[in-house]
């Protein structure tokens, strides 16, 4: 894989990294401080700091872009083409119900994490999903 093939995965993996840190921070994070149970004290009570949260975050988020762009790649050579932005978004569906969804259930079910929290976050899922696998699928056409 070349150069330019990483660029639309590293495209996507800016913009996702950027919509968390909206979702969890300005637009919702006082609603998810809530919903887990966190305070001001206990965040800064986190054994890792910040920085080094935030470096692994986009690590981990490189690498979900990586494999779902291994998604988009083999379901363009395929010959289906990902033309529509419809199938797209059905694909992203799919990838978030059949994993996201029924594997964070398990935070719901074993951990005692509350339901609220289930459905806050996996709409949260639903929305980066769909964003990386639209941008993946025009960055496809582009570069």
């Amino acid at each position: 894989m070349g150069w330019a093939s990483l660029l639309p995965i590293f495209i996507a993996t800016v913009i996702s990294f950027a919509f968390g840190a909206i979702w969890y921070g300005p637009l919702f994070g006082k609603k998810w401080m809530k919903l887990i149970g966190f305070t001001k004290k206990s965040m800064k009570a986190m054994k890792l700091k910040p920085a080094t949260a935030m470096v692994l975050g986009f690590i981990s988020t490189f690498v979900m872009v990586y494999i779902l762009s291994i998604f988009v790649t083999t379901y363009n050579f395929c010959g289906e083409g990902w033309t529509n932005i419809k199938i797209s978004l059905v694909m992203g569906l799919l990838i978030w119900f059949g994993l996201i969804a029924t594997l964070s259930l398990g935070s719901f079910l074993w951990e005692g994490k509350s339901f609220k929290l289930y459905i806050f976050n996996n709409i949260y899922y639903l929305i980066n999903i769909e964003l990386i696998v639209v941008i993946l699928n025009l960055c496809t056409f582009y570069f």
